[in-house]
């Protein structure tokens, strides 16, 4: 390691009081992220190509951050936060200190498998494909082509959201295990439920309409 990347790792353990570092592996690029209280918010960001997001903090210091061109694309970008280690999906090339330039709380609701339960159907690209949400947090795959299936962990959660494992097969835009967050929107109603996820690679926001 060099002098350089010692310094700069020693300026974020100081930092860690007021904002979550690490980097994409060692050695890697230095990530910063703020920190927040629990909870999650709608931010606007500097400090990424990116300028929209959607923050969500639990009380542990850990979190989950997503971040698009503007409130109406999907999220491309994922910073998430644990035990003071932070990480990017895309890997990042340099340094990167995110910032809030604005924040706001509400519009949010938390998914509970026990009342949430039921058939649904999400897109993976152009593929339909359809899963059954148990009232265990279970997701088991449908008859389609395409399927989709994992377990909600309502035990983990940042802020409104819930962590979720989700596990792809047949579906060409995606293969094989994700993680990641599962919440609702006020705005889309109670029928929807939207599922960001990565498998430190590839980033995939996806909507799970029930039926």
């Amino acid at each position: 390691m060099t002098r350089t990347r010692t310094l700069l790792a020693s300026a974020c353990a100081v930092a860690l009081t007021l904002s979550a570092c690490g980097g994409d592996g060692d050695g890697g690029p230095v990530l910063s992220v703020p920190q927040q209280a629990a909870g999650s918010y709608t931010v606007l960001t500097r400090g990424d190509a990116l300028g929209f997001g959607e923050a969500f903090y639990n009380a542990h210091g850990n979190s989950f951050v997503m971040l698009s061109t503007d409130d109406r694309q999907a999220a491309t970008v994922v910073y998430q936060t644990a035990n003071g280690v932070t990480r990017r999906v895309p890997s990042a090339s340099a340094d990167v200190t995110l910032a809030y330039t604005a924040k706001s709380t509400g519009g949010f609701t938390a998914v509970a498998p026990a009342s949430a339960a039921g058939a649904y159907t999400l897109r993976v690209g152009t593929e339909p494909a359809h899963f059954t949400l148990e009232a265990s947090g279970k997701l088991a795959a449908g008859g389609s082509a395409c399927t989709v299936s994992g377990q909600l962990n309502p035990s983990v959660t940042y802020g409104e959201a819930v962590e979720v494992q989700l596990s792809f097969s047949g579906c060409s835009g995606a293969t094989g295990s994700f993680s990641g967050v599962a919440f609702g929107r006020t705005d889309q109603g109670t029928h929807v439920v939207r599922l960001v996820v990565h498998n430190q690679q590839q980033v995939l926001d996806l909507l799970a309409f029930k039926s």
